[in-house]
């Protein structure tokens, strides 16, 4: 595709930055209001009970650090062209769906999650 008109080459600079603006929202969402019981869960395992869990924290930290990859990726990419730099976020994507897709055997397929601690 030819950028060669400055309004749609300015239109096609600001589709990365709405794509990461997206993918920040939805992943907080994401994380905080759908799958905070699952990241309860594997946190309550993987230390044995000896912490605290804390939703938005945990919400933060997962999309910062997938945000940061994200940026890794776009910046290594940066030779896309501009109607692929879209895929940058692909790989964040790909993470957060293969993090929070993991189903404990000892909590069943639809077990309540550990008791929270405050």
């Amino acid at each position: 595709m030819n950028y060669s008109h400055p309004q749609i080459r300015l239109i096609a600079q600001r589709i990365p930055l709405l794509c990461a603006l997206y993918f920040v929202t939805f992943s907080l969402i994401y994380l905080l209001l759908l799958q905070s019981d699952v990241i309860a869960q594997a946190q309550y395992i993987l230390s044995r009970g000896q912490s605290v869990f804390h939703p938005l924290a945990a919400a933060l930290l997962s999309t910062g650090l997938l945000f940061l990859l994200g940026l890794v990726v776009n910046y290594l990419l940066h030779w896309l062209p501009l109607r692929l730099k879209a895929l940058v976020w692909f790989p964040s994507f790909l993470l957060l769906g293969l993090l929070t897709s993991f189903r404990f055997p000892q909590f069943g397929d639809g077990g309540s999650p550990p008791p929270r601690l405050h």
